[in-house]
């Protein structure tokens, strides 16, 4: 893919475990989003939306929009978010 050019996948998976959006943006970045309706508009804010960087070895680090795990994002503002990763979940 050209790094000038964004491919989105849109799926209709709306069970909130598997991918309703994925964007990849280059080799090295992608956004990925979930939506639990399959009503949900892009501006909406009931999205969880990660943001995954690929290294040059390949791994992967994933970032969540505003750091946590929230179904309260909107996909069309998923390049403004602040993306940094979730804390570990506690029991």
């Amino acid at each position: 893919m050209n790094p000038t050019e964004t491919a989105i996948i849109m799926a209709t998976y709306t069970d909130g475990l598997t991918p309703a959006v994925v964007e990849h943006v280059s080799e090295n970045l992608m956004y990925v989003g979930y939506c639990l309706d399959t009503t949900t508009s892009y501006e909406s804010a009931t999205w969880m939306i990660k943001r995954v960087m690929t290294d040059d070895k390949g791994l992967q680090t994933i970032f969540y929009a505003g750091g946590d795990k929230l179904w309260n994002k909107q996909w069309s503002e998923r390049k403004t978010y602040k993306y940094k990763p979730t804390e570990a979940w506690e029991e």
